[in-house]
């Protein structure tokens, strides 16, 4: 149906997001000039369901990537820490550390947090070498991880929304006319 599928887990259940066709389409024959994206001459204009179906995936992708309950990862964290072996700490340093964690994840979502620890975990990070996995991440490796579980998710939303944004090639060197960029 030329859809691209994205699959999006949580803790209860996996949901199946797919780009709606009106965009896979479009994004073939999106250009872009002066740093304005714009659909080729004989594509049509999105229809307002066409619109609103966007807006709903959009919707959707968004309400997954809300950050969620803080306490939650900061458990997640605190579980995956005690799991590797480490130096002797006292209580002024796992503050410390918990608070490292926290500055590092504390904007992403719950559910790509618990994928990057699973993959730290299973060793089934790509670039690290299996020595390293003996470990636990660095704070900032752990984000690295998390944001890679996010950006398949942030290109869709980023797809829609130039679909959303483009306008036919001679509507944008009007505008680009309009500014004196053309």
């Amino acid at each position: 149906m030329g859809t691209k599928e994205i699959a999006i887990q949580d803790s209860q259940r996996v949901a199946s997001l797919s780009l709606p066709q009106c965009v896979t389409l479009r994004l073939k024959w999106m250009g872009m000039v002066e740093g304005k994206r714009y659909l080729s001459h004989g594509l049509d204009p999105l229809t307002q369901t066409e619109i609103d179906n966007i807006n709903f995936h959009i919707k959707l992708i968004e309400a997954r990537l809300e950050p969620g309950d803080e306490r939650e990862k900061l458990t997640m964290v605190a579980a995956m820490l005690v799991t590797f072996p480490g130096e002797r700490m006292d209580e002024t340093t796992v503050r410390a550390r918990n608070h490292a964690y926290n500055m590092a994840v504390f904007d992403m979502p719950v559910w790509a947090v618990r994928e990057a620890i699973r993959k730290w975990i299973r060793g089934k990070v790509s670039g690290i070498p299996l020595t390293e996995f003996k470990w636990a991440p660095w704070p900032a490796v752990l984000r690295k991880i998390a944001e890679d579980e996010v950006r398949p998710y942030q290109e869709a939303l980023d797809n829609m929304r130039w679909v959303l944004e483009a306008k036919p090639l001679q509507d944008t060197l009007a505008d680009l006319d309009t500014r004196g960029c053309a």
